[in-house]
């Protein structure tokens, strides 16, 4: 799963830790698979998300500097067709001609197209498709899962935490932070060598019997999820 380093190009973010993990024991992963099932459920189940042909929105991306300007103001909509054989588009909807894109994916390979020329689009869409389809991506096999035990938000939620390691040691690392009571997924921190992201799901909302996280803000932080800056905001529509 390369094209999980290139979330973090999406979702950019920093700091410092060993990428490499141990494998979780038998205890550990089990929980964690449990407390995975449990979230599935509650953004509207497994059958359910397995029948979604097609997952169409717009999305909004701001990036910003650390002084709070905006360095990138991109909106799309991604259109994703995931029944069978993944495939799709995700087109730039800029008004000048010379920042517009349109990148197509089929047959595993995505190619964008530019007016100065086409280049390889096949992470974008890829991490396209990963992000929008958590928690339910995390029955993937090769997936790693271990339960860390349980942790307190910023915002005084208590959480259930668990590990999501991709098995290379140059793959990203993901801690998901489920909600106890709901079991819904309210953030995340990404580890991306050398560098860190939290991103908050700050609305999630049910479109047809699916949970969207339809507004979510990444911030650059450090391992404790201490944040420096603000650097991504996100806003999805469902189309």
């Amino acid at each position: 799963m390369r094209y999980l380093s290139f979330i973090l190009f999406l979702l950019l973010t920093a700091c410092n830790e060993p990428a490499a993990s141990s494998k979780a024991s038998p205890s550990k992963i089990d929980k964690a698979l449990a407390v995975v099932n449990q979230s599935i459920e509650a953004h509207g189940g497994l059958d359910h998300w397995k029948n979604i042909e097609t997952l169409k929105f717009r999305k909004e991306t701001k990036l910003f500097l650390a002084d709070g300007s905006i360095e990138k103001d991109v909106n799309e909509i991604h259109t994703l067709h995931q029944k069978d054989t993944l495939h799709g588009s995700i087109v730039n909807l800029d008004t000048i001609a010379a920042n517009k894109y349109t990148t197509t994916f089929a047959d595993g390979k995505g190619i964008k197209k530019m007016n100065s020329g086409t280049t390889d689009g096949t992470n974008a869409f890829l991490s396209s498709h990963f992000v929008v389809n958590q928690p339910f991506k995390l029955l993937d096999p090769g997936v790693q899962l271990s339960y860390l035990g349980r942790d307190t938000l910023a915002n005084s939620k208590i959480v259930d935490v668990v590990k999501a390691y991709y098995g290379d040691p140059s793959d990203d690392v993901w801690w998901f932070y489920f909600d106890i009571q709901s079991h819904v997924v309210l953030s995340t921190l990404i580890y991306h060598a050398p560098t860190y992201a939290y991103v908050d799901n700050e609305v999630i909302e049910e479109v047809d019997g699916i949970l969207w996280n339809l507004k979510r803000t990444t911030y650059r932080t450090d391992s404790l999820r201490n944040i420096e800056f603000v650097r991504a905001k996100f806003v999805y529509e469902v189309l």
